[in-house]
């Protein structure tokens, strides 16, 4: 929830990895630029209902920003980069 993204640093931290994997409901632009100065950030979403889907055009934003992937069903859904 709320806090989401200063629990992983924390465990990201304790844990000595530079990964770091989210739900990209608590994610966001200025989120993705700051930790991506230190952590690989992949976001992902868990489908808590049925007309919930990977936000694609959020991604290819926070892309720009510095998120490192994403994980999704549609991967031929993002724009091809060439």
């Amino acid at each position: 929830g709320k806090w989401s993204g200063v629990r992983v640093q924390y465990l990201a931290r304790k844990l000595d990895t530079p990964y770091i994997l989210l739900d990209q409901r608590y994610v966001w632009w200025g989120y993705v630029r700051s930790v991506s100065k230190k952590y690989k950030l992949v976001t992902y979403t868990y489908p808590w209902s049925k007309n919930e889907r990977f936000n694609h055009f959020k991604a290819e934003k926070w892309a720009r920003h510095g998120l490192w992937g994403a994980v999704t069903d549609y991967p031929d859904t993002f724009n091809k980069k060439t």
